[in-house]
């Protein structure tokens, strides 16, 4: 099942990765800024005063980073379109909601690219599973911990799928897809 689309879109968003993330003065961001506190680039509606300029002004970081569609989700499906620019009250529990969908969204787009190996039955359900109670876990942060967890353990017992590729074709086209 793949019913999360993990692709950004800005447009349904609230600026989460504005507001959530912390970033540190280097040569990916030309300023510090702490978590929990809007970037001094967004404007009253949170959209990027910056964003056609971001490389020259030293915001490359920005352009890096993907949420995986962790903002418009946790915008849209978990607070209903609400957000922390009309409500100062959601600053935190949004904030707090990324953070814990894109954990979430990480782990289902690793499960995504472990679907390419010639898996078993029995890890190929298992998979399924995974990514199923993670798309449903919301941002329910223990129940996302406890999954990365998981997620994790199973992805390492698939190190034996790459033992009988000595060229590493199979690992090459994990990192290219």
């Amino acid at each position: 099942m793949e019913n999360l689309d993990l692709r950004a879109d800005c447009a349904r968003c609230a600026g989460l990765c504005c507001l959530a993330l912390s970033f540190d003065r280097s040569s990916l961001f030309a300023i510090d800024k702490a978590a929990g506190h809007p970037c001094p680039h967004l404007d009253d509606c949170a959209a990027c005063t910056i964003h056609l300029r971001r490389a020259e002004l030293g915001f490359r970081g920005c352009i890096e980073f993907d949420c995986l569609g962790a903002g418009q989700r946790v915008t849209q499906e978990i607070f209903k379109g609400r957000n922390w620019i009309e409500d100062r009250s959601l600053l935190g529990p949004m904030c707090q909601a990324f953070t814990t969908v894109l954990r979430a969204h990480e782990c289902l787009l690793l499960l995504r690219e472990a679907k390419i190996l010639p898996l078993s039955s029995f890890d190929r359900q298992r998979l399924a599973e995974l990514q199923t109670a993670i798309e449903n876990a919301g941002a329910s942060i223990q129940l996302v911990e406890a999954l990365r967890s998981e997620t994790s353990r199973f992805l390492s017992s698939l190190q034996s799928y790459f033992r009988d590729d000595p060229e590493g074709e199979r690992l090459n086209l994990l990192r290219t897809s």
